[in-house]
């Protein structure tokens, strides 16, 4: 008797995490290297980013979600992709200037594919304004 409890109570425990992991979704889009830095009134941001999904993403805009010390949004801009479509495996760069946020400290990255998609991004920060 025992010993069919403890069977049943594995089996039980196996499917409720293989549910678990089958329920997490993997990223669209990686961030390989990232770098944001101040200079004058702008933030120079300096990107590479990677589609490690399984599809062809199209029209990626990526947005830069600028925060405070106390992870407050102070302002939220946002930059195409050098490449209008970004295949499984194929890395883009970017090269933005964006307004500078005094307040701003560390920067949070999303992104949406054509249609205002949300696309998940693996490695998205925070990240220093250096």
């Amino acid at each position: 008797m025992l010993r069919s409890f403890v069977v049943i109570l594995t089996c039980v425990f196996l499917l409720t995490a293989g549910a678990a992991a089958a329920g997490k979704k993997r990223a669209d889009i990686q961030i390989l290297d990232f770098k944001a830095e101040r200079a004058d009134d702008l933030i120079s941001v300096h990107a590479k980013v990677k589609n490690v999904g399984e599809r062809t993403l199209q029209q990626v805009n990526i947005i830069f979600r600028f925060v405070d010390t106390q992870h407050a949004t102070v302002t939220t801009q946002r930059t195409a992709l050098e490449k209008l479509s970004l295949a499984p495996g194929e890395e883009s760069e970017i090269d933005a200037q964006m307004q500078d946020a005094p307040r701003a400290v560390w920067v949070m990255i999303l992104a949406e594919r054509s249609g205002g998609v949300e696309t998940r991004v693996a490695g998205d920060g925070p990240y220093t304004v250096e």
